[in-house]
């Protein structure tokens, strides 16, 4: 009986469901939802006359502090740009965009290629379109082109919403 008064209070504790220690840090998908942005890129070759070579467009969705990673290669120029969004909350829907950027070009084949590595902060509001340059913006020889990437930041709830419209009300059969 000694015995088991002793054991008793220490099996209770083991057996008891430890609910309030046990608590899920995981994030719901509403609240990840709520959070979800999306990243428009527009892409564009431009020649030194300002004309478009090729263009290319696409979206990414993330979470502020997660990182989109954009890779670009052809001919003799390959350029790898992250993008992490990060809220501001000194402005309403502010955003603070860091951009890293490493390009590698080479002059003429067979030779060294030359390394290029940038990192920016931009800050803007959701929606605002941002010109970005990894090249720079130079003045440029007629047969040297450079890259211009739009960016633009839009809550994943806008787009959803928008999509939503497009495709209209549920057609019945």
């Amino acid at each position: 009986m000694i015995l088991f008064k002793k054991v008793l209070p220490a099996l209770l504790l083991f057996c008891t469901p430890f609910s309030g220690f046990c608590q899920d840090d995981e994030p719901s998908m509403d609240s990840l939802l709520e959070q979800a942005i999306v990243i428009r890129i527009n892409t564009r070759l431009l020649s030194a006359n300002g004309k478009a070579g090729w263009s290319f467009s696409g979206a990414r969705v993330t979470i502020p502090g997660r990182p989109v990673v954009v890779k670009l290669q052809g001919g003799n120029l390959q350029v790898k740009l992250g993008i992490t969004p990060y809220k501001d909350d000194t402005v309403e829907n502010g955003m603070i965009l860091v951009t890293q950027d490493e390009i590698w070009i080479t002059e003429t084949p067979g030779k060294q290629a030359k390394y290029l590595a940038s990192l920016k902060s931009i800050k803007l509001v959701m929606g605002e379109t941002i010109h970005l340059y990894p090249l720079g913006i130079s003045t440029m020889p007629p047969e040297k082109f450079n890259i211009e990437l739009e960016i633009q930041i839009v809550p994943y709830k806008e787009t959803q919403k928008s999509q939503d419209k497009k495709q209209g009300p549920p057609k019945e059969k």
